[in-house]
């Protein structure tokens, strides 16, 4: 899971494989996600996550927030490319 969500990621961003890992269980805590474990013939068992309703409710949040963001970063980035 870690090496696909670097894989998303701009090369200069870094992540803690701790930090994500106590997101991911703070996000279970709060309800946002579920997760299980998955044991296969061969390998070590991995944890696998799911999104619940109130984790995509929160998301949706998120996407809200970003794009307010995004919109005032572009009305800076217009404001910037009128400065002579």
């Amino acid at each position: 899971m870690l090496h696909a969500l670097k894989s998303l990621l701009p090369p200069l961003w870094t992540l803690d494989d701790g930090h994500v890992y106590r997101l991911l269980r703070q996000m279970e805590s709060h309800g946002a996600l579920q997760s299980a474990w998955v044991t296969e013939p061969t390998g070590a068992p991995i944890r696998v996550y799911q999104i619940t309703d109130v984790g995509r409710k929160r998301l949706a949040g998120w996407k809200e927030d970003i794009e307010v963001r995004v919109a005032s970063l572009h009305v800076f980035l217009d404001l910037w490319s009128q400065i002579p």
